[in-house]
């Protein structure tokens, strides 16, 4: 069995407390490129499917996102049901993706066409802001159009992370303060 003095004690922990700060750090840092997911909906305004209602997900990675000027990503997974069927990337007629200018979100631009039954309908992002955004579509030639409403799903914040980890460590600084240093060596059997 190992004797560790007070002093030890709090040399170990405060090593412990500086290399899980530094290991947070890392994570949170590579945690700012993520993966993001938008929802969206709408209901088509004009044309022979009137009122017909759309819904959507899609994800994409904003690593490469800067902030500046006009920036186009890449969707990396998309599934929408529209008109009764659900469409995937698999379906696109280019390569879905979405849009921003200045940092900020316009909208999806995704396009589908099918021959049976003969539909096509694109997603078209907004130009200076995403309540611009739109669907257009065609149906057996007869052409309509549709509201978007965007919504980006929620994930835990790096500052919650952070905080968890701050709870842990007020938690480790009251087991230490609480015991003597022989009662701290006999609880981690050292």
């Amino acid at each position: 069995m190992k004797n560790l003095t007070f002093p030890s004690l709090i040399f170990q922990g405060s090593v412990v407390a500086i290399a899980t700060t530094v290991l947070t750090s890392t994570v949170v840092e590579t945690a700012q490129g993520a993966t993001v997911t938008y929802t969206l909906e709408g209901t088509v305004t004009s044309g022979p499917l009137l009122n017909q209602t759309y819904s959507g997900i899609f994800s994409f990675d904003d690593a490469s996102l800067t902030g500046s000027g006009d920036e186009f990503l890449t969707v990396d997974t998309i599934f929408v049901n529209f008109n009764g069927s659900t469409f995937t990337k698999a379906d696109a007629t280019v390569p879905p993706e979405v849009s921003f200018f200045e940092g900020d979100f316009l909208g999806l631009s995704f396009s589908v066409s099918q021959d049976t039954p003969p539909l096509s309908f694109s997603f078209i992002p907004g130009f200076f802001d995403v309540t611009e955004s739109f669907v257009s579509y065609e149906e057996n030639t007869l052409a309509g159009d549709g509201n978007v409403i965007y919504s980006q799903i929620s994930v835990p914040e790096s500052s919650s992370i952070l905080g968890l980890f701050g709870f842990g460590l007020y938690g480790l600084a009251v087991f230490f303060k609480q015991k003597s240093p022989a009662k701290i060596s006999r609880s981690l059997k050292l």
